[in-house]
């Protein structure tokens, strides 16, 4: 199965995560040092040359003193600005039940 990319979204995270650390007058080796990363991983990142992981989503939200949850959320909302509409269809069912996000089985 091919890796999904969608580059709104990878845009999108990368945009937020320059903001919000400019917002906080970090350098991108500040950063860097309080996620335990690179210098240079945080450029790509920004420049969405590079995905994070989750755990990287993590390092990076507490070095900036945001929660994973909300660094995720102001990404894929300025995406969805971008792309005029939501990524994620409400009630998606997946061939997986344990990610069925539909009502209908709860």
């Amino acid at each position: 199965m091919a890796r999904a990319r969608n580059e709104a979204v990878i845009d999108a995270f990368a945009t937020t995560l320059k903001k919000i650390r400019r917002q906080q007058r970090m350098t991108q080796e500040e950063l860097a040092d309080k996620a335990s990363l690179d210098r240079t991983f945080i450029g790509l990142l920004e420049t969405g040359r590079r995905q994070p992981t989750l755990s990287v989503i993590c390092a990076l939200a507490y070095a900036l003193d945001e929660t994973p949850s909300q660094l995720v959320k102001n990404a894929v909302e300025l995406a969805e600005m971008a792309d005029s509409g939501p990524l994620v269809t409400p009630g998606y069912v997946t061939e997986d039940k344990r990610f069925n996000t539909s009502k209908s089985d709860e």
